[in-house]
């Protein structure tokens, strides 16, 4: 290992430079969680924004655009779970980052990547048959999980796909909020009827 070049094994103990390691600290004898540098520590709180983020247009969605909080709350919680799954994810890698060679984890990349395509190619191929909301969060977490959280890609990867992950969750809010308007009308139901009716009761 010591013999590899950096510039093809930038891993000085277990991950990335821009990921976060595990170590293991003989002192307290446990594992801790530590960041290769200040930079790093935009990772978990990336995870945070993009959900908040999630939540917020959810919130604006109900208030603005007629669609009931229920499926709100729905997606901005399926969204937040996909967050937790991507980190015990890069969790795992960077934990077996510090048992196996660097070709393992080639390997590793290269078949995230590869489950990538297949399963994009399997969800556009349903996306033509049938329109389905399951589709576009499958979509959406299948580019999440393959490139943001793959130790692997670059940088600007990374910073690409949080873009795309943004531009996914607000188009997905977006024909969420239409389709829930028509079947809302179809109904005879409105959440903004109901809300100023609250605001005039109030």
């Amino acid at each position: 290992m010591s013999s590899m070049p950096s510039s093809l094994f930038p891993f000085q103990k277990v991950i990335h430079p821009f990921d976060a390691f595990l170590v293991f600290d003989p002192n307290v004898n446990h594992l801790h969680l530590h960041f290769r540098s200040a930079l790093r520590l935009t990772c978990p709180l990336t995870d945070v924004i993009l959900c908040g983020t999630y939540f917020i247009i959810s919130l604006f969605l109900f208030f603005s655009l007629n669609v009931a909080l229920f499926q709100s709350i729905c997606i901005s919680v399926s969204l937040s779970l996909s967050l937790c799954l991507s980190l015990s994810l890069r969790l795992f890698i960077s934990f077996s980052l510090s048992f196996y060679n660097y070709h393992f984890c080639s390997y590793l990349s290269i078949f995230i990547c590869c489950c990538f395509f297949f399963s994009l190619c399997s969800y556009l191929h349903c996306l033509i048959l049938s329109h389905s909301i399951p589709i576009y969060l499958s979509i959406y977490l299948s580019i999440y999980l393959s490139i943001y959280f793959n130790p692997f890609m670059s940088i600007y990867l990374r910073i690409l796909s949080i873009f795309l992950s943004i531009y996914l969750s607000i188009y997905l809010s977006i024909y969420l909020s239409i389709y829930l308007s028509q079947f809302m009308s179809i109904s005879g139901w409105s959440p903004a009827t109901n809300m100023k009716a609250i605001l005039l009761c109030t």
